[in-house]
């Protein structure tokens, strides 16, 4: 009879168990052939289903990939458990944080961005200061069955090095992981004295999983704790080489306690056998495919890599889209003002170049009429002109005012010309 491998979904064990069983005749007809491979799921997973860190990959790029149960949807110590729609809002969120930083925004509706922490020191740091706990990233979040996944890297820094050493070197049972959520808590109901938080809402976020080497509470629940418990906890995953870096990160820490409405899960308590027949149903529905019996789970295919520091050309771009038009509209309405100045005075100017020119116009003419007329051409011109006159020209060719002046006062003032 075939067992489940430490890294096999459910799905996986159960098409790889279905045809083994029929095999050896141990089930009549499918139907039960799927009873029986999920009886020995739950069996086996109530043993060994825990919170924790169940794959490292060195990959020929150097980078080093990590894979983490982050939550079972058992009841823990607490009889309090997560549902699936819970989980499916979780996922739904982190895709959302991600698509918003993929384009240089920051995260919708004050979640923050998923990371790999230590000892979940991040919730205690000021938040400028949050990813010196940093100790990786998170690339991909999905749900198997009852049970939430999450997959990532562990960062290029010294506390990154040193958490992928330990996840290497340590046994399995030892990467434990516990998760900082923010639940629906409008959502919380009772089932049978025991509470679960339900999704649906769209509201749940992770914040973050953390590496731990122990359980932190009894009960699964993460109080205010004592320096020296969360920095003996970094410790024991870090190891001796470690030691610099739990001083700074204690050094930075304040006294603050878990943020208002985040909610800290460590160890579950394995309860697999509610929900047997939702799961049934569940594999029903897919039509599960049967593989030979030595069939592998294939690994994850890695997906492009994005750079964590660099601003990508499509984000800027986008960036840039957005900026631009409330840059361009701000600058037209602050030179509104000063644009209708100028268009005012351009009018203005037209205006007094056509004044001008009518003024002109007339001045030449009167002086043409003098030249060709006969006698004292000079008084007749001078008699017409602007300057003689007790008003301003009111038109082509007209004036008002004497349109001659005694001859005598010419020749008194100029002489005989």
């Amino acid at each position: 009879m075939p067992t489940p491998r430490e890294d096999e979904s459910r799905k996986d064990f159960v098409s790889r168990c279905i045809p083994i069983v029929l095999k050896e005749g141990t089930a009549e007809d499918q139907q039960q052939a799927i009873a029986i491979c999920f009886s020995m799921w739950r069996e086996d997973k109530a043993k060994t289903l825990v919170m924790k860190i169940t794959k490292v990959q060195k990959l020929q790029n150097g980078r080093i990939r990590w894979q983490a149960r982050a939550n079972t949807g058992e009841f823990d110590l607490l009889q309090e458990r997560f549902d699936q729609a819970f989980f499916d809002d979780v996922i739904a969120n982190f895709y959302r944080v991600k698509e918003a930083l993929s384009k240089g925004n920051p995260p919708p509706d004050g979640m923050t961005e998923p990371i790999l922490d230590i000892s979940h020191y991040s919730i205690y740091l000021p938040e400028a200061r949050r990813n010196l706990a940093r100790a990786g990233w998170l690339d991909k979040m999905w749900r198997d069955g009852r049970a939430l996944f999450a997959q990532g890297y562990f960062d290029d820094t010294r506390l990154g090095q040193l958490a992928a050493k330990a996840a290497i070197e340590r046994k399995p049972e030892d990467r434990r992981v516990s998760v900082v959520v923010y639940p629906d808590y409008s959502c919380v109901e009772t089932e049978h004295e025991r509470r679960v938080y339900r999704g649906g809402s769209g509201y749940p976020w992770l914040d973050s999983i953390a590496m731990t080497a122990t359980p932190c509470d009894p009960g699964a629940v993460m109080e205010v704790k004592s320096m020296t418990t969360i920095a003996e906890d970094a410790k024991n995953v870090l190891g001796e080489e470690g030691e610099e870096i739990v001083a700074e990160l204690e050094g930075a820490r304040t006294a603050k306690g878990l943020p208002d409405g985040a909610l800290i899960k460590a160890k579950g308590e394995t309860d697999m056998d509610e929900g047997k027949n939702l799961e049934e149903q569940e594999v029903e529905r897919e039509q599960v495919e049967t593989t030979e019996p030595e069939a592998t789970t294939e690994e994850p295919k890695l997906e492009q890599e994005p750079t964590e520091d660099a601003l990508t050309m499509s984000a800027l771009t986008g960036a840039l889209d957005k900026i631009l038009p409330g840059i361009a509209t701000a600058i037209d309405q602050r030179f509104e003002p000063l644009t209708s100045a100028v268009e005012a005075l351009t009018a203005k100017s037209d205006e007094l170049d056509a004044q001008i020119k009518a003024l002109a116009t007339t001045e030449a003419a009167k002086v043409k009429a003098a030249l060709d007329s006969d006698g004292d051409w000079f008084s007749r011109m001078w008699g017409n002109s602007v300057q003689r006159s007790e008003s301003a020209v009111k038109g082509e060719g007209e004036t008002k005012g004497p349109a001659e002046a005694p001859a005598s006062d010419y020749a008194a003032r100029y002489g005989n010309q």
